[in-house]
């Protein structure tokens, strides 16, 4: 049996450790409100992050196309992109599953290089899209400054009101 056969097989499994391990990153109250809370409108953090990551293991386990699987990390990564201080803390959750799936197989003779090669990749694609967030977040922070500041000179009578 070929390793996407294996995988799509214990799929439930897997992604479950995984979003358990994902959420282990977060402190004990909220590890467990994200975990606990099913309502998607009481707890849209965690209902994104496990879809997510189930859309994202799908794409890792067929034809990984890169475009899809950018489209299914995009909702994760924007939310790490605004939990997380730094890149490597946004794109972690990535290679905790390479942790979860050699937990996982630890007993048996599976090959898992070619899907931590693909994982790899996965990385490399959330760091673009995380560098995209990041970018949208600094220009509206950006453009709320510049409408500040100009409220605050117009105020101060040095800006007419049109040039706002």
């Amino acid at each position: 049996m070929d390793i996407n056969s294996i995988l799509v097989k214990n799929k439930a499994g897997i992604v479950k450790k995984w979003f358990d391990a994902v959420l282990s990153s977060y402190h004990p109250q909220t590890e467990n409100f994200l975990r606990d809370q099913k309502d998607p409108f009481a707890n849209p953090v965690g209902n994104t992050l496990r879809h997510g990551l189930n859309a994202v293991f799908d794409r890792l386990c067929d034809t990984m196309d890169e475009n899809r699987l950018r489209e299914c990390l995009d909702p994760v990564i924007r939310i790490r992109a605004v939990q997380c201080d730094t890149a490597s803390g946004a794109v972690e959750f990535i290679f905790t599953l390479k942790k979860v799936l050699r937990q996982e197989f630890k007993d048996q003779t599976t090959d898992l290089s070619a899907v931590e090669s693909r994982i790899d990749k996965a990385g490399l694609i959330a760091f673009d899209v995380y560098t995209k967030c990041r970018e949208t977040l600094h220009a509206i922070k950006l453009e709320q400054e510049r409408r500040r500041v100009a409220t605050l000179l117009k105020k101060a009578g040095y800006l007419a009101k049109e040039e706002i």
